[in-house]
């Protein structure tokens, strides 16, 4: 009989408390994760280095579905690809692509954070080889910050609610409220060189899930993805390259949004990324 939904995070340190944008220290994201892995019903999976392994462990106290493995005991996208978009970041025909409102942006500076973003589904897909009879494995960010006290992750998420494919939350932030609720379409605003040029995030990657089913397909596109954008020279973070993969594989993805369901009442706006399982 299979189970029903696995969990999964990870943490590596690519040295953020130096950044001058939105710094965070290991620390800050341990605090962030012991906030939601203490109440969490389900089983976490949790890759992580043995040195956060063992600050984690000397600091807080978790119950026995927290499980703990080492972060490299898998090669992912991180390991594959950072010299390469090291490389690709610090070109100019890349920088040449960016225009001046988005050079500071996070995304198009630091390879580091890009990949361990993009590293998410191998984990997921780790998970699943590892602990194969769950229905669903869901990803959930480790630095994840405003869940809140009563959010169905500490409690009961409706498994018959949830559709066979892979399912992220449809936010379009930057985009006025009257014009939100509709999913992207392949048109010249969503080419892969228009993405390196615009703030608009459509889809959070802060929680996602995916059926047994497509883990390993979702796996597979996701590298090819990346495979095509570099060709082109073009990088940046999980939630545009998970655009550009909804929009060659619409059938495989279920989109909610808040505005599709006014009865839950989920606020709009920054809070809302972090609200996809109020839905179910």
């Amino acid at each position: 009989m299979m189970k029903d939904i696995l969990f999964i995070t990870s943490f590596r340190n690519i040295n953020r408390e130096s950044w001058s944008s939105i710094p965070r220290t290991p620390q800050d994201y341990c605090s962030f994760f012991y906030k939601y892995a203490s109440k969490i019903k389900y089983n976490l999976i949790v890759f992580v280095s043995d040195e956060i392994k063992e600050y984690l462990l000397k600091n807080f106290t978790f119950k026995e579905n927290i499980i703990f493995l080492n972060n490299d005991c898998i090669e992912t996208f991180y390991h594959k690809y950072l010299n390469l978009e090291r490389e690709i970041i610090n070109s100019s025909k890349f920088k040449s692509m960016i225009p001046d409102h988005r050079k500071s942006a996070v995304p198009t500076i630091y390879p580091d954070y890009n990949l361990v973003n993009h590293s998410k589904i191998n984990y997921v897909n780790k998970a699943k080889k590892l602990y194969p009879d769950y229905k669903f494995y869901a990803w959930i960010d480790f630095g994840i910050h405003r869940l809140l006290d009563n959010s169905k992750l500490y409690n009961y998420i409706d498994i018959e609610k949830l559709p066979n494919k892979i399912i992220y939350q449809h936010i379009e932030s930057n985009i006025p409220i009257v014009a939100r609720g509709k999913l992207p379409i392949k048109d010249n605003s969503t080419t892969p060189q228009s993405i390196l040029s615009s703030h608009v995030v459509h889809f959070a990657g802060s929680i996602f899930l995916v059926h047994n089913t497509l883990v390993e397909k979702y796996e597979e596109l996701y590298e090819k993805k990346l495979k095509e954008l570099h060709k082109l020279y073009v990088v940046d973070d999980d939630q545009k390259i998970v655009l550009q993969i909804f929009l060659d594989n619409p059938e495989l993805f279920y989109m909610p949004n808040s505005i599709d369901f006014p009865e839950l009442n989920i606020p709009l706006g920054l809070d809302e990324w972090f609200k996809l399982l109020e839905f179910f």
